[in-house]
């Protein structure tokens, strides 16, 4: 079969490729991507209500015109998501992403409350969705294009052999050489050479 794939020509495939992208556009799509400071009031923290009323007051403390980024710091029970780096929209508790997604630059979304509490986000950047470009997948599409047809020939060389009349197969010659084969355990090798490492 090496011998097979070595001499199989391989066409151009850059007209597959293009038509798979076009066809599979949604594969493609990068999400909307956020980047943002982050106050959560856990309702593992507080109770639901005390939860809530903490959150509002983060709220109008920033809409006054206190800095977010020091509110983040003493109001958040989560200090590793304060600062958000370009994280995809998707990767949020719902329904954050619905309400950041409306959002624009300097605007602070919240409180939201999601699974595990109450959510502030005052949104720096955000990128919304788009589906990448042909030229970044084009090689990634013809790669995967070009294994396919090599293992079709395979196959269809495999085929043709097993579909010859003048072919024939012993099974049981194969079965004769398995039980004849001995093939040592790793306990007797380590017997028959203790020095090496198996």
């Amino acid at each position: 079969m090496a011998d097979v794939e070595r001499k199989i020509k391989v066409p151009n495939l850059e007209a597959r490729a293009r038509e798979l992208y076009k066809v599979h556009q949604k594969d493609f799509l990068i999400p909307d991507v956020v980047t943002a400071q982050h106050i959560l009031v856990s309702t593992k923290t507080y109770p639901r209500d005390k939860a809530k009323a903490r959150a509002e007051e983060v709220l109008r403390r920033a809409q006054a015109g206190e800095d977010f980024a020091k509110l983040a710091a003493e109001y958040t029970d989560n200090k590793a998501s304060i600062e958000i780096k370009e994280m995809g929209l998707p990767s949020l508790a719902p329904p954050l992403p619905e309400a950041v997604r409306k959002a624009k630059a300097g605007e602070i979304v919240g409180p939201v409350e999601t699974q595990y509490g109450f959510h502030l986000m005052k949104v720096n950047k955000l990128v919304p969705s788009r589906v990448k470009p042909y030229e970044d997948v084009r090689e990634d599409l013809i790669a995967v294009e070009r294994q396919k047809y090599i293992d079709e020939e395979k196959t269809a060389v495999a085929e043709a052999i097993r579909a010859d009349p003048k072919n024939h197969l012993y099974v049981e010659n194969v079965r004769d050489l398995k039980s004849t084969l001995k093939i040592p355990t790793a306990e007797e090798l380590k017997k028959s050479k203790p020095n090496v490492r198996y």
